[in-house]
């Protein structure tokens, strides 16, 4: 009983791996041509359609760039009005410690030494 389980066994194997056999060249062929067929909608099949995906690259890069430089400018007014913001906090800085310098000198002149 066991042998013949064990024969029925290699038999199912044996007749499965004939069937993949058979079967294999079919199954590569048609997964050529669905693969064929997907690298041919994607790759461009005219000059116009190259020149076209051209132009819109083109066109992409011209938008970027300008947006770029539209940032690029809004920051630099941006470091202007800062630069323009931190000399007039700077200045006033140096009056405020300049009228203290002032005002404690003053102070030591009018105390009598004893």
């Amino acid at each position: 009983m066991l042998i013949q389980s064990f024969l029925f066994f290699i038999l199912g194997v044996a007749s499965t791996s004939w069937l993949l056999v058979l079967l294999a060249p079919l199954i590569w062929r048609r997964a050529l041509h669905f693969a064929h067929k997907v690298v041919s909608v994607q790759i461009p099949s005219s000059h116009t359609e190259i020149q076209a995906n051209y132009d819109f690259l083109c066109a992409q890069h011209a938008v970027e760039l300008v947006r770029c430089e539209q940032k690029y400018d809004s920051l630099q007014k941006k470091y202007a009005r800062q630069k323009i913001q931190l000399s007039q906090v700077t200045e006033q800085l140096y009056q405020l410690n300049l009228s203290t310098q002032n005002t404690s000198s003053s102070s030591k002149e009018t105390v009598p030494i004893e």
